[in-house]
């Protein structure tokens, strides 16, 4: 299963940039997404917006309680402005 991290959020104003908390989603949830989950977990400018699993509607493992867990893109919470897809591991 391929992980990737989608960032969802950069704004510009007024001629310069300034940065809110990048919001993220993690796709896949195999073994590469539990470490990106703890990475963003970790990162003070980085906002966790939900996980996209194909199994969202089965029980979840402990560690995704609170978070959360869609099958498809759309139906996260937060709606992408730009979306830039970084490949953390894994081939089709």
């Amino acid at each position: 299963m391929k992980s990737v991290v989608l960032t969802l959020c950069n704004k510009k104003q007024e001629g310069w940039s300034y940065m809110e908390k990048i919001k993220v989603a993690i796709v896949g949830y195999g073994n590469i997404g539990q470490y990106a989950l703890q990475a963003v977990q970790a990162a003070e400018d980085m906002e966790l917006v939900g996980v996209i699993r194909h199994s969202a509607q089965a029980q979840q493992p402990k560690e995704l309680e609170g978070i959360c867990v869609v099958d498809s893109v759309e139906k996260l919470p937060a709606k992408p402005i730009s979306k830039k897809i970084w490949k953390l591991w894994g081939s089709s």
